[in-house]
C-alpha cells in the first residue's frame, strides 16, 4: 500500500540523523526488557510489554536531553561564528538543529521532536506483520493521537495527510529477537476507541533488511585430486662416499614413480 506523501517538513525534521536516534533508543530498550524477561518466573508477553513501554521511556528521555548536540535538518541556515579578528560576522552552513523536547512524561508520554508530537507504542511482534493491520492495543492513550481534521467526512481516509502534527513511533518486537521493525505512522482511523487504520507509515528499521543484504558464507570445494603413491628404493654409494665412515655418508633416498598401467593391461 502507497503512503501519500508526508510533505517536506517532515522529511526535513525526520532526516536520517534523527530517525537513527529513535531507532537506537528502542534498540537498547528491547535489549534491557528481554534482559529482565523470565518466562521461568511468571514474565509473559504482557509483562513484557509493559517493562518494554516504560524502557522506552526511560531512553527516549535520556536521549532528548543531548539531542540538540546529535540531531541535525539538511537545510541551508545563516550560522554566526567569530572570525581571528574576534568581529562576528555569518557563515551559509548545509544544517540546523531539530529541538527535541519531552513534552509530557506521565500520565501519557509524549515526545516534541521540531513541530510533530510523537507517542510510543508496540504495536506487534514480527517485522513480517503487516504495518496496515498492526495497530496499538490500549485504548485512549493512543487515541488522542488522532487529529481532529482527520475524523471530518471533508478529508475522508488518506486525505490531509501534509497538515499532521500528531505521529505515533510504532515498533515491532518480541522477547525472543528483541526489536524487528520500527515506523513513524500518523493515525488516520478509529473505531470503538482504538486507532484502527493508518493514513501514513514509514519504515525507519525493519530487521530482515539488515540480514538480507549478508554475503552468502557457502562453502565452495574444490575437485579432489588423486596422488599416485611413489616407490621408495635406496641409491647406491658413489665410490667417492665408500671411503666415507657412516656417520657422514648419509643414505640418499631416491623416490621414483609407478607407470601407469594402459587399459588392456589393468583388464588382462
Amino acid at each position: 500500500m502507497e503512503s501519500p506523501s508526508p510533505g517536506e517538513l517532515f522529511e526535513r525534521t525526520f532526516n536520517p540523523a534523527t530517525t537513527e536516534i529513535l531507532v537506537r533508543s528502542l534498540r537498547r530498550a528491547y535489549g534491557t526488557a528481554c534482559e529482565h524477561h523470565e518466562p521461568e518466573r511468571g514474565g509473559n508477553e504482557a509483562t513484557f510489554g509493559y517493562g518494554l513501554y516504560h524502557y522506552a521511556v526511560h531512553e527516549l528521555c535520556l536521549e532528548a536531553e543531548r539531542a540538540s548536540d546529535e540531531v541535525t535538518e539538511h537545510v541551508t541556515q545563516r550560522q554566526v561564528i567569530k572570525n581571528v579578528t574576534s568581529r562576528r560576522v555569518t557563515n551559509d552552513v548545509t544544517s540546523c538543529k531539530v529541538t527535541m523536547a519531552v513534552s509530557s512524561k506521565r500520565p501519557l508520554f509524549r515526545l516534541q521532536i521540531g513541530p510533530y508530537e510523537v507517542a510510543c507504542h508496540r504495536v506487534g511482534l514480527s517485522e513480517r506483520e503487516s504495518i496496515w493491520t498492526a495497530f496499538p492495543k490500549n485504548e485512549g492513550a493512543a487515541l488522542s493521537m488522532m487529529e481532529e481534521q482527520f475524523r471530518m467526512p471533508l478529508f475522508g481516509f488518506g486525505g490531509g495527510v501534509e497538515s499532521a502534527r500528531k505521529l505515533i513511533l510504532a515498533h515491532l518486537g518480541n522477547a525472543d529477537e528483541g526489536m524487528r521493525a520500527v515506523y513513524l505512522c500518523i493515525p488516520g482511523k478509529t473505531e470503538g476507541g482504538r486507532i484502527t487504520g493508518w493514513l501514513f507509515a514509514r519504515p525507519i528499521f525493519r530487521a530482515d533488511e539488515k540480514t538480507a543484504a549478508a554475503p552468502s558464507t557457502k562453502q565452495v570445494l574444490l575437485p579432489e585430486v588423486v596422488v599416485e603413491e611413489p616407490t621408495v628404493t635406496l641409491k647406491s654409494k658413489r665410490t667417492d662416499e665408500a671411503a666415507l665412515p657412516p656417520e657422514v655418508a648419509a643414505t640418499e633416498l631416491v623416490v621414483t614413480r609407478k607407470p601407469k598401467k594402459s587399459a588392456h593391461e589393468a583388464t588382462g
